[in-house]
């Protein structure tokens, strides 16, 4: 609205600066000057240096209004000038940001980022106006259409080669937007998309990891039964409420044994069915955990929420409404974790005094440079992929060589300088092949969720003081390999893949079986191999625990 409001107003001062002009050549000629003489002698006015002293009202009014439009002019000039001074000064730094944005989450960003601007956005040009941007490192493109964010990247593409650019989208999967503009993207520019459920079903799961193994340990090794059943209520399914189980399902693993039970109220017939779907077929490579999806109005299931170990609310507007029933029926102060969907700084904790009630979502606190701009798990995703691959080309050498090959350790070492590892590994990320490109999308998501558990790895290992031992694992390592076999399933599941001849064209695959079914080499590539690329992992998995204070 702002915007608008001064453009509307610069509009109406360019129009406004003709009006002297007009005047003054009227006002001169009316005291006798020819039409040439008078507009010279107007237009002196506007540079505040008369060459006639003719007078009479309409050139006393001349002369008055030209000041107005003078000044308006030199202080456009500064403002402009300041602009672009600003500008140049703000892309010499390495994190200078440019943002392109139409809604709050750019103002949002803007706070965040120490060097970023926001670029304006003009809808009636056919070329975007670049001037301020052109310098700048990185590009964040956040609408409130994702078809209008991706056609704006478009339009700024061209200027885009070599950059880094973001793409905050809030319903496309950010998987498919990677295949469906491989050819029109990856070869100009660095992209990254992201989706802001996504981020925000992240920044829920990761806050909560300590206090899922602490819930575990108090509730459950108290009792003597590890394998207790531990309930999740997710009240409302809409975008948000789909992204915070899909996330759970794909990370939300910390034992073999564990039996995580989600309660889903608000599921569309087509929606129940996937979930039951996905946790069913779940069971074949040895999940315990399950799901149950209800009909039922959630506002009226209180008395079963209050049997749960998390409440999670992702509707904003019956938030309030649940916490007050639910506080209602508590008993000897026992109440489950409510956790609630709320974009604004309400807050019930500070109406009801109660550390089980928490607010979540709120974008400030979501969108920043670590989760937009998520360096630590991208290059983890990226080392896990060339590790992973790395290991199937020694296997397959080693099959159709003659002679002896070395150890995998000594083969990466061998064929790798270390100085320039992380060039082979973005090389082998953004291209890994003509046949495979239809498939990379596909798997770099695997490749990102399996770099997103590992924070719930590493604090197993921490806790568990696991060292691994690739050519003698102990069962605490070979645990970990089955959970990360697990890991890998349920994303295969959740993307429609069934059992079968491995035919990634028809979506099925021989490995989505129990990981005690998998040969001792199938086994092994759930686990890292490589021991520096092991170190340059834990390396990125420790800033990403330090942000969410697990260390």
């Amino acid at each position: 609205m702002e915007d608008k409001f001064s453009r509307r107003i610069q509009k109406t001062i360019n129009i406004f600066c003709w009006v002297p002009l007009l005047l003054g050549t009227v006002g001169y000629m009316i005291e006798g000057n020819d039409f040439l003489h008078s507009l010279y002698s107007t237009i002196c006015l506007y540079f505040m240096n008369p060459i006639n002293s003719d007078e009479n009202l309409l050139i006393i009014l001349t002369k008055f209004l030209t000041v107005i439009v003078a000044g308006n002019i030199i202080l456009t000039i500064l403002f402009a000038a300041l602009s672009v001074t600003s500008h140049f000064i703000t892309n010499r730094f390495k994190d200078s940001t440019a943002i392109y944005t139409d809604n709050e989450f750019g103002s949002i960003i803007l706070d965040k980022f120490k060097h970023s601007y926001i670029v304006k956005i003009d809808d009636t040009s056919k070329k975007p106006h670049r001037f301020s941007s052109k310098g700048a490192k990185r590009h964040i493109f956040v609408f409130d259409n994702d078809n209008k964010c991706i056609n704006e990247f478009k339009r700024y593409e061209s200027y885009l080669t070599d950059k880094n650019v973001y793409l905050l989208l809030n319903n496309v999967d950010s998987f498919l937007i990677h295949s469906q503009t491989e050819s029109s993207i990856k070869r100009n520019c660095k992209l990254q998309v992201v989706n802001f459920q996504e981020l925000l079903a992240r920044d829920f799961w990761c806050t909560r990891i300590k206090e899922i193994f602490e819930d575990r340990n108090k509730n459950f090794k108290k009792l003597g039964d590890e394998n207790k059943k531990y309930n999740i209520a997710i009240c409302g399914y809409g975008s948000i409420g789909n992204a915070i189980l899909r996330y759970a399902i794909l990370n939300n693993l910390y034992d073999v044994n564990q039996n995580f039970v989600y309660h889903v109220w608000g599921c569309s017939l087509y929606k129940k069915k996937f979930i039951y779907n996905v946790f069913n077929k779940s069971k074949d490579i040895g999940s315990k955990d399950e799901a149950f999806v209800y009909d039922d109005d959630y506002l009226e299931c209180v008395d079963k929420l209050m049997d749960m170990d998390i409440v999670i609310c992702t509707e904003e507007q019956n938030s309030l409404e649940l916490v007050k029933r639910m506080l209602f029926l508590r008993k000897q102060n026992k109440l489950p974790r409510i956790y609630y969907y709320s974009k604004s700084d309400n807050s019930f904790s500070d109406i009801y005094v109660d550390e089980n009630i928490k607010p979540f979502g709120r974008p400030d606190s979501i969108l920043n440079e670590h989760t937009v701009i998520d360096d630590s798990l991208y290059k983890c995703a990226k080392y896990i992929s060339y590790d992973y691959h790395s290991y199937h080309e020694w296997e397959t050498k080693k099959k159709e060589s003659n002679r002896d090959m070395p150890p995998y350790q000594k083969y990466i070492e061998n064929m790798i300088n270390e100085n320039n590892l992380d060039k082979h590994i973005i090389d082998h990320w953004e291209g890994v092949g003509e046949e495979d490109k239809k498939d990379r999308a596909f798997s770099q998501g695997s490749d990102i969720a399996r770099a997103d558990h590992l924070l719930i790895e590493k604090t197993i290992r921490n806790k568990k003081n696991i060292i691994d031992d690739m050519d003698n694992p102990s069962n605490a390592t070979k645990e970990l390999w089955a959970l990360e076999h697990i890991r890998w399933c349920r994303y295969l599941i959740l993307n429609g893949y069934t059992y079968g001849e491995k035919d990634p064209a028809n979506k099925t695959h021989n490995c989505l079986i129990e990981f005690s079914k998998l040969s001792k080499n199938y086994q092994r590539l759930d686990g890292y191999q490589s021991k520096c690329i092991e170190s340059m992992i834990d390396k990125e998995v420790c800033k990403k625990m330090k942000y969410y204070n697990l260390l």
